[in-house]
């Protein structure tokens, strides 16, 4: 009977009332998780052809998004990402895109389709070129177990907007690749030349 003195916690615990509402104790809270993460962030200097973010696929998460903002070429190229293995190498599989897109000058708008094959990475501007300092690209590709833990072959939708001298466009489609290797790394290029500064790609990861 009396006071009594209740003893410190530990580290990071919070002070509650017990289950009976008779005292106050020490909780140790659980730790957050968070279903979707930010796991890499890349941007770079003027003068690179090409810009790797390693190992950024694991089996942690299932769903992936890649974004990228500020993409320019240092003349007249297209952006054209590819996926990288374990070893850090790109795979050179055919990436098969099938498109839909907008394009004309300001105030103007024209549509279109088509496919590309490519084993230099998707077409995810067709072939319009981005060399305007003005509208720079942005963009974003969606997949989803890019290991193949659950699939046997890779398939991707993904959304591009792009500027080539007077024309402003977008582009959105799937492409496909007829491989069984695990992707574990992404590749931001073009298919010549070198990319601007001030380009950024993350890469973001989604639990299941």
């Amino acid at each position: 009977s009396g006071l009594q003195r209740l003893a410190k916690g530990t580290a990071n615990q919070e002070l509650r009332i017990n289950s009976g509402a008779t005292a106050p104790e020490w909780h140790t809270p659980a730790v957050a998780s968070s279903d979707c993460v930010k796991i890499a962030t890349a941007a770079w200097g003027n003068g690179f052809s090409q810009v790797d973010i390693w190992n950024c696929f694991t089996s942690a998460y299932d769903f992936y998004e890649i974004l990228w903002f500020g993409a320019n070429t240092s003349g007249n190229y297209y952006l054209e990402p590819t996926f990288l293995d374990a070893s850090n190498n790109a795979i050179t599989t055919t990436y098969r895109t099938k498109y839909a897109e907008t394009y004309n000058n300001i105030g103007t708008a024209s549509f279109g389709q088509g496919s590309q094959d490519s084993t230099g990475g998707v077409r995810v501007m067709n072939t319009w070129y981005q060399n305007s300092s003005e509208y720079k690209s942005q963009g974003r590709i969606w997949l989803y177990d890019p290991l193949l833990t659950a699939g046997t072959k890779h398939f991707a939708d993904f959304t591009c907007c792009w500027n080539y001298n007077t024309h402003i466009g977008n582009t959105w489609g799937h492409f496909v690749q007829d491989s069984t290797t695990p992707y574990k790394g992404f590749r931001m290029k073009a298919n010549g030349g070198t990319l601007d500064t001030g380009m950024r790609i993350s890469v973001y990861g989604y639990k299941n």
